[in-house]
């Protein structure tokens, strides 16, 4: 008769974080690597509280940057840095790890400047990752650039990759070295220029 099989301590570490692991990415979708000034967090309970270098932001909350800034890494690999006075939150988020189909990113950005560097969501379906602004829908190609939310409207300025910016009347590209710009009404497609626009920075 053959002796049994014994499980060693390391595969038994193996199977817990096999099962520990998705679980985290699931939870998790940023976490704050800056912070300075008095930025909160919004939480989905409503509730604010202090937000501080080491925090994690889950979805279905948002960060107030108020006269600070937050820079977030994703768990996809994302970057992104928010500009004083600035809210900007996670809608929906999924990343197991792997680009295995689940992955999605859905953003609400109301207001402010954010600097970003996309992560792998995105890289294989562009319908999974979208930023919604006041007037417009952000959508990416594997981009970096500059998004300004203001009174006037929506302003993308992009760097890397092309973004999409899309409104009721329409959807324009905007490829590294060119600007795109929604403005508030929705009754005129998206325009696009050169990143020589005239940009207010924080």
């Amino acid at each position: 008769m053959k002796p049994r099989s014994r499980l060693q301590p390391k595969h038994i570490a193996l199977l817990i974080a096999a099962l520990y692991v998705p679980t985290s990415f699931a939870a998790i979708a940023a976490r704050v690597e800056f912070s300075t000034g008095d930025p909160v967090l919004l939480g989905s309970d409503g509730k604010e509280r202090p937000i501080k270098k080491g925090d994690v932001l889950a979805p279905g909350e948002r960060i107030r940057t108020r006269s600070g800034r937050v820079q977030l890494s994703f768990t996809d690999g994302a970057f992104v840095s928010l500009h004083p006075e600035t809210e900007f939150g996670v809608e929906q988020y999924t990343y197991q790890g792997k680009l295995d189909g689940s992955e999605k990113g859905f953003f609400k950005m109301l207001k402010g400047t954010l600097r970003t560097i996309t992560g792998m969501i995105g890289r294989g379906r562009k319908d999974v990752y979208r930023i919604e602004t006041p007037t417009a829908t952000i959508g990416i190609r594997g981009t970096g650039g500059l998004i300004q939310v203001n009174d006037d409207g929506t302003s993308v300025f992009g760097t890397s990759g092309t973004w999409t910016l899309s409104n009721a009347a329409g959807t324009t590209n905007v490829p590294a070295g060119t600007s795109g710009f929604a403005g508030k009404g929705g009754d005129q497609p998206p325009q696009t220029g050169t990143t020589s626009r005239n940009r207010r920075q924080h």
